[in-house]
């Protein structure tokens, strides 16, 4: 993994978070055209290889249970499903589908991961 800015961190969270509520919103209203959807797909794909690369302190599913966004039950049956698909989407995009968690306690726990907080200090 590679070390990245604390800045080019927080650009690119923005970039995924924007890609991805435009890309749910067009598919919501009526769908997109082959070429768009493809272009979308493509951007998403990059934006997400980036943020797997990302170093961070602790995993994003230790910090949403942490925080009481998200049961041990629930993260093994989104791991799995992420394991399923063969990493194809991120685990925080998965848990968004499932109706688990909302974007804003992604965002969160985004946010402590940035900021290098470790999982287990944020249950004490």
């Amino acid at each position: 993994m590679k070390m990245i800015s604390l800045d080019r961190s927080m650009e690119l969270d923005q970039r995924f978070q924007t890609l991805s509520s435009s890309y749910r919103f067009e598919q919501a209203n009526g769908g997109l055209p082959v070429s768009v959807r493809k272009r979308y797909e493509l951007r998403l794909e990059r934006a997400r290889e980036e943020l797997r690369d990302r170093k961070t302190s602790c995993r994003l599913g230790e910090v949403l249970k942490a925080i009481g966004a998200l049961s041990e039950e629930q993260l093994s049956d989104a791991l799995h499903a992420q394991s399923q698909e063969r990493g194809k989407r991120l685990l925080g995009e998965i848990l968004v589908d499932l109706g688990w968690v909302n974007q804003d306690a992604i965002r969160r726990a985004i946010d402590i991961q940035r900021i290098g907080t470790n999982a287990a200090s944020l249950q004490e």
